[in-house]
């Protein structure tokens, strides 16, 4: 689902595809790298998310709030995620290109 969104949006399926393995090579551009490892080690492992992580994003150049709308994103991600896989929803990268998640409400 996610990968046909992303090509309705413009990105690459193979950069896709490297973001969760290969970060540290995946072609993004340099200040978005520490954020992406962020929202990553934050789906990933939320318990082990350290000042020392946020520090990292705000010295790429970021201010507060784009590592606060990570987080948010990350969050309402999981969760609209964890619903529509943990109750079988029917769904499509199509769907979800054209109406967001808010388009997902009347599944949820």
């Amino acid at each position: 689902m996610n990968a046909v969104t992303a090509a309705r949006f413009g990105i690459e399926e193979s950069l896709l595809a490297a973001l969760p393995t290969h970060l540290e090579s995946a072609p993004v551009v340099g200040r978005l790298r520490p954020a992406l490892a962020y929202v990553a080690k934050l789906a990933a492992t939320p318990d082990r998310i350290t000042p020392s992580d946020a520090e990292a994003v705000l010295s790429a150049g970021w201010f507060e709030k784009p590592p606060h709308d990570a987080v948010s994103i990350c969050g309402r991600s999981n969760l609209t995620n964890r619903l529509i896989s943990g109750d079988y929803f029917e769904t499509s990268g199509e769907r979800l290109a054209e109406g967001g998640y808010a388009g997902l409400a009347d599944l949820l």
